[in-house]
């Protein structure tokens, strides 16, 4: 699923096909809270040549062992979610080479808060937060936008194998010594997800007192699904099957007294 409804500028040196999807939305998006404001935002693309992806949700609970009892008490403390994404950012020349590390630089400096001077001294203002958009498979719930959380780094690995373009002096980043463009870079990042609306199920009226519902975000929680945004799980249990009759003993009281009552019938 594209990512249509945030800024982006547009591939100019990528090959045809590629420029083509990231123009259309199907990006890797990765925003730095601290430096974002509502009306700009501090953010980087890549075309989404994914390479793994994994999406896990722990449950977390505390077990209290009880003398003479074989199974612990175990109560629950909470879910949590933690992402691995892992891509290929490829070049078809130069330009685009040089246009990945450029990328790859400001990526990097996200890993870095923001400060503010306070009486003198630099004090943090906030942690280095990101949001990250990855079509519907990494989107907030609520509204469809980026979602929030924190990485504990980066990792960057050049493809060795590919190549690179290499420069002895006057290279395309004015480095004024020798240079070294990767052909093509895989990076990879964990985010712990800090989700920005409610989770959990809460019962539904009291007229509808015997259904539930999850609090999962109005676009469909985790995948979306606008088709079915809220959950309903209906967890009334059957009503008991009534007891048989139980048949008469022809020989018992109750056979007795029943006659009676027909012979005193006539």
């Amino acid at each position: 699923m594209p990512n249509n409804s945030y800024p982006k500028y547009p591939m100019r040196t990528g090959l045809p096909g590629e420029q083509d999807l990231y123009n259309k939305g199907y990006t890797l998006y990765i925003e730095h809270v601290p430096t974002s404001t509502d009306k700009k935002k501090n953010f980087v693309e890549f075309s989404a040549f994914l390479d793994g992806f994994s999406d896990a949700y722990n449950s977390n609970w505390t077990a209290e062992n009880v003398f003479g009892r074989m199974d612990p008490i175990a109560t629950f403390s909470e879910t949590r979610r933690a992402l691995s994404v892992a891509w290929v950012v490829p070049s078809s020349g130069v330009d685009q080479a040089v246009e990945n590390l450029s990328k790859i630089n400001k990526l990097f400096s996200f890993l870095y808060p923001l400060y503010e001077q306070r009486q003198g001294a630099s004090t943090i203002n906030m942690g280095p937060l990101l949001k990250v958009k990855f079509g519907n498979l990494i989107q907030n719930a609520a509204t469809n936008g980026p979602l929030l959380g924190y990485v504990n780094g980066f990792t960057m690995d050049p493809l060795l194998e590919e190549g690179m373009f290499t420069y002895t002096n006057g290279g395309p980043l004015r480095t004024g010594g020798v240079e070294y463009l990767p052909k093509a870079v895989r990076l990879n990042f964990e985010m712990t997800v800090l989700h920005e609306h409610p989770l959990g199920f809460r019962r539904g009226t009291a007229e509808d007192k015997d259904s539930f519902y999850l609090r999962g975000g109005s676009q469909g929680f985790p995948y979306g699904n606008k088709k079915n945004n809220v959950w309903k799980t209906n967890v009334k249990p059957p009503d008991p099957p009534k007891s048989p009759a139980k048949p008469v003993d022809p020989n018992g009281p109750a056979a007795a007294g029943q006659a009676a009552v027909v012979l005193g019938s006539d």
